[in-house]
């Protein structure tokens, strides 16, 4: 009588197969997980660019006011987007006490390479030569060892 029962070559091959899908399948979930961060960052930022909006038409005075060659300051920032409570839906006022966003990844310019993981935060200067704000608009801004460009391979500054 034989028995039925997988040989040990089988079961090697099985587990080889097994273990080459997964590490595809893992790092393929690991952009598309950077990139649901990325995106819940960019709308976060449009969400409090619509406060704004919205403050701007009813207000007759500037968001943020401020020097803007000064270091960041979160505390300004936050001052500023106080202002904007009333706007904003329960869910989104958590931007008022942490104006800084966990990012999926980012990458250099010249090289491409992605970095997974950092940060970008809310800031009033402008990304141009000047850096003059108007009082109302709103930038995300790499820092803590992010880089420039986004997952995709955007600037976070041009969002």
């Amino acid at each position: 009588m034989k028995t039925k029962a997988f040989s040990l070559i089988e079961i090697i091959v099985a587990v080889a197969i097994i273990a080459t899908l997964s590490g595809i399948v893992g790092l393929k979930l690991k952009d598309h997980v950077a990139k649901s961060k990325d995106t819940q960052a960019i709308a976060s930022l449009n969400t409090i660019r619509t406060a704004i909006q919205i403050y701007q038409l009813e207000n007759s005075e500037v968001l943020f006011e401020g020097n803007l060659t000064d270091e960041y300051s979160k505390e300004k920032i936050k001052i500023a987007l106080n202002k904007l409570e009333k706007y904003l839906e329960s869910n989104s006022k958590n931007i008022i006490n942490n104006p800084e966003f966990e990012i999926g990844g980012s990458q250099n310019e010249t090289d491409k390479k992605i970095i997974y993981g950092g940060k970008v935060r809310i800031t009033f200067k402008n990304p141009d030569s000047t850096g003059i704000s108007d009082g109302y608009s709103i930038w995300l801004e790499p820092f803590d060892g992010t880089k420039e460009l986004d997952i995709r391979g955007n600037k976070w500054i041009e969002y």
